[in-house]
């Protein structure tokens, strides 16, 4: 136990849980596993993506997925308790009549349960004192779904709690916790989906104070739960953790090792997809099949030893909507496969929007072409990328750039030809994505993790932004494939200058 009055290396540790809210976990509240660390609460590498998800207020908005028992409500909780005692030193002496949180769960029960966790911890916990001895319970406002502290003028609480399903019309709140607020219950029937996403719109967002953020930490339960609609059709900042990385290794090995995720996938592997992955579909595919994608490739050819490098483009003209503009740059080698080196997935207008720092559609489509030195570029020849094409193909010094038109237009074939076609190409192991290593050289996102999800999840998933993009390539390529090996077979036969075939003398 810290003494009342702490040394000054104990003081060290305490002013590093005042600024730091890993710091904070780890010395306020331990686990259950005393043979771990000795039972303190030490963040590990997701635990620390979650909580710059919780802390960073510049990403505003933001959904945190995570497996099931990655401790994200924990966090939570030390983000809360944190965040109050934290409030005299970002908003000064008035801090108890600023600092508005709610919190929300699936059910006013959970809601209640965190509220109650929270209160013990001021009341109680001797180390969170001495680390914020200011924090006192006003005791005349100390009720389960909502409680006030002393400082304050004002008369409204300082925290609130409820479930989704009721929520109260009059809270106000700078902090807005929507923590696991979809389950099994009101995921069950796509009425009950709506009406959450409903509440989500039409109540919970518009208690929001102004500067004020949403923090949304969740396991997936549905295509339509609410994670998909503030991620795809609102934009909000997204950290996606899985339990199994792209190279199959456990993202909490002390805890859950490797071989126990594996069996689990085996066992059910759309439980798992959703609830240890969060895809919505099991990893292993519909249509297309995650041993397709199995081999990868650590460096890139000569550009000797390449027919070229190409993009292609899937594009979507505005932030509205759950559509994305998506393009892929890929390496096409002599013996036809297709290295992916490069996908970009994103919201975009058609024209650059300055004050917001987001690039636009053209933007972003000449800056990829530069970037990698493509000299082919293929874009979807309808809404924003028709506009695209026509202004690309004025400017000099980025290459070719081909407009296509949709599938099913002026009867070529409909979507899901295109789709079985790229299967056929994936299938034969020419689609190769890159290792993890060639990622980490390159630098950037590790954007496999969205496009395989995109790609096995169809046709279950509403997006279609990442095949269709892989569809414009591949389909392009094998084209071009199928038309010089029957050059090549052209070339080959005998000409015979009006002798037999038997009498021909191949030139």
């Amino acid at each position: 136990m810290v003494k009342a009055k702490p040394s000054q290396a104990q003081e060290v540790f305490l002013q590093a849980g005042r600024e730091h809210l890993g710091a904070y976990a780890a010395l306020v509240h331990g686990t259950d596993k005393p043979e771990v660390d000795g039972g303190v609460a030490v963040p590990k590498a997701h635990h620390k993506q979650i909580i710059t998800a919780l802390t960073d207020d510049s990403l505003a908005d933001t959904v945190i997925l995570a497996p099931r028992g990655a401790a994200k409500t924990t966090l939570v909780q030390c983000y809360l308790e944190w965040t109050i005692g934290r409030a005299l030193h970002v908003y000064g002496e008035h801090w108890a009549d600023v600092l508005r949180i709610i919190y929300i769960s699936h059910d006013f029960s959970a809601a209640a349960k965190m509220s109650n966790a929270v209160k013990a911890t001021i009341k109680s916990n001797q180390v969170y004192h001495l680390l914020f001895p200011h924090v006192k319970p006003d005791l005349d406002k100390w009720s389960e779904p909502q409680f006030r502290l002393l400082g304050g003028k004002e008369l409204h609480p300082n925290f609130i709690c409820f479930g989704i399903a009721s929520p109260e019309l009059g809270a106000r709140g700078l902090y807005i916790l929507l923590d696991d607020i979809c389950d099994p219950q009101n995921m069950k029937t796509e009425t009950e989906r709506e009406n959450v996403i409903y509440n989500l719109k039409t109540a919970v967002l518009p208690m929001r104070i102004p500067g004020g953020r949403v923090i949304m930490p969740c396991t997936r339960w549905h295509e339509g739960d609410a994670a998909g609609w503030a991620s795809d059709e609102m934009g909000w900042h997204t950290i996606h953790i899985q339990a199994l990385s792209p190279d199959g290794e456990s993202y909490w090995p002390e805890r859950f090792p490797t071989q126990t995720f594996q069996k689990m996938r085996a066992q059910d592997p759309k439980t798992f997809a959703l609830q240890y992955q969060n895809e919505v579909t099991p990893s292993e595919g519909q249509r297309f099949r995650k041993e397709w994608f199995e081999p990868r490739f650590d460096y890139v050819p000569d550009r000797s030893q390449l027919w070229g490098v190409m993009s292609s483009w899937d594009t979507a003209g505005s932030f509205a909507g759950r559509s994305y503009t998506v393009g892929f740059v890929a390496a096409i080698t002599l013996d036809w496969k297709i290295l992916l080196l490069h996908m970009h997935r994103g919201k975009h207008e058609y024209a650059d929007h300055p004050l917001q720092g987001v690039p636009g559609v053209k933007t972003v489509i000449r800056d990829t072409i530069k970037r990698f030195h493509v000299d082919e570029t293929l874009i979807e020849a309808k809404s924003s990328g028709a506009f695209a094409v026509q202004e690309l193909e004025l400017e000099s010094g980025i290459g070719r750039i081909v407009g296509l038109q949709p599938p099913g237009q002026r009867g070529g074939p409909v979507r899901d030809g295109w789709i079985e076609n790229v299967c056929e190409v994936a299938s034969k192991g020419r689609i190769v994505l890159p290792s993890t290593e060639y990622i980490r050289r390159v630098g950037g996102d590790d954007w496999r993790v969205p496009c395989l999800r995109e790609l096995l999840g169809w046709p279950e998933l509403r997006n279609d932004d990442v095949p269709m993009a892989l569809a414009y390539l591949v389909n392009w390529v094998d084209t071009h494939r199928v038309k010089f090996e029957i050059a090549q077979r052209q070339d080959r036969r005998p000409i015979t200058y009006g002798r037999s075939t038997e009498q021909a003398v191949r030139v």
